[in-house]
């Protein structure tokens, strides 16, 4: 597999602070050599033996112009022999969970908060590959990593509206019904494209070795936040906390809803939802940490037992013969104000555990864990037994 070794600083062709006051969900931005002699971290092969891996999340897109077919993973070898010479794409998500190289990617990003990142989408395509005219309502960064692709946009206030936004009826993909792009680049190795939510956007492959790397950020929707926040606050507020009526005159039609009684409504609900800033970042991180990702088994304070230590020292042994420990597929931590959050749980661990896992990229090797206590490297073993923290892995790629 190739390697993207050299580490090469982000060339936004502006500073960091100018792109996120002057770009950062306002505007598109078009980079050139944004990672100069960029080496594509892996290969059409590479792609395609995970796609063929049971637990990746893969898919072929298959079409032109409005007509579309998809089919999910994970495939064998006969379905990529079935495909034929043009107009195909494979895309696959959460690569970055099962290739290193492909996550280290993800390190030219640590000027945003780690936990926004969802993963790291990688396409192939053939000639004339595409999904369609579509639109995201996430922030990514679209890296061009093998041959050249065509990418159109329309970032003008009105396709952002309700009625630009509009989708084929039926359409097996979400395909805009009307797209007219102002904006139109080919962009070659090391090139990338940022695109804010909500413009519409259409990529076509000008080759036969087109391979584009989406770093998407996670966005959950005001529906999802307001579920979730209700169904873990709903049952601590006071039965006391209720609807009461606005002063009363007697003369109010009995079947009439004033306007009055509408305010009160609002006090009530307002009061429920209010939580302090303490509060209600400590929802959020949990919420976040478990947003998209993994169930996670309650973490327990670690006991240190004669059996937890010499299970803890078999998990040393094996990191000291080479292995290494990250976060599972879909796993995300969060600090806040001091405490970890990971798959919608609060654990409390010691400053040096709390550094390597609130890391922008989390690996646990031998080195690191000669530097934990006790009582950290147990905490580790239970992470590891919940299936939070996993043995570094690798694909089978050899197709």
């Amino acid at each position: 597999m190739a390697s993207n070794s050299a580490h090469h600083e982000l060339n936004l062709g502006i500073s960091v602070a100018e792109f996120l006051q002057q770009y950062w969900q306002k505007q598109p931005k078009l980079m050139r050599q944004a990672l100069p002699g960029f080496a594509c971290p892996m290969s059409a092969n590479d792609l395609a033996g995970l796609a063929c891996t049971e637990g990746s999340l893969a898919r072929i897109v298959r079409g032109t112009g409005r007509r579309f077919s998809v089919a999910s993973g994970p495939f064998s070898d006969a379905s990529f022999a079935r495909l034929g010479s043009s107009n195909w794409t494979l895309l696959v998500q959460e690569v970055d969970q099962w290739d290193r190289n492909v996550r280290e990617l993800l390190k030219h990003f640590d000027f945003l908060p780690r936990w926004r990142i969802e993963d790291v989408m990688v396409s192939y395509a053939v000639r004339g590959g595409s999904v369609g005219a579509h639109v995201d309502q996430y922030d990514v960064f679209l890296l061009q990593g093998r041959g050249q692709r065509r990418w159109q946009i329309d970032d003008r206030a009105q396709a952002k509206t309700t009625a630009r936004q509009k989708f084929l009826p039926k359409a097996k993909l979400k395909l805009l019904a009307d797209f007219e792009p102002n904006c139109d680049w080919v962009l070659s190795p090391g090139d990338m494209l940022y695109l804010p939510p909500g413009v519409p956007h259409h990529g076509i492959a000008l080759d036969d070795d087109c391979m584009t790397f989406s770093i998407g950020l996670r966005a959950p929707s005001a529906t999802e936040l307001i579920e979730n926040f209700a169904r873990t606050h709903a049952q601590k507020l006071p039965d006391t906390l209720r609807y009461s009526d606005p002063p009363l005159s007697g003369k109010t039609h009995s079947i009439a809803l004033d306007h009055a009684s509408v305010v009160k409504v609002r006090e009530t609900l307002v009061q429920a939802m209010q939580l302090s800033d303490a509060e209600l970042g400590a929802w959020f991180a949990d919420f976040m940490s478990a947003y998209r990702a993994p169930a996670v088994p309650e973490i327990s304070a670690p006991k240190l037992t004669g059996a937890e230590l010499r299970a803890a020292a078999k998990l040393g042994d094996r990191l000291a013969g080479g292995a290494a420990l990250t976060l599972a597929p879909g796993m995300r931590v969060i600090e806040w104000q001091g405490a970890l959050h990971m798959g919608g749980q609060k654990i409390s661990c010691n400053t040096k555990l709390l550094d390597i896992l609130s890391a922008f990229y989390v690996q646990i090797d031998a080195k690191s864990w000669d530097r934990l206590s006790a009582d950290a490297q147990l905490l580790v073993l239970k992470l590891k037994r919940a299936d939070a923290l996993v043995f570094e892995r690798r694909a089978k790629l050899d197709l």
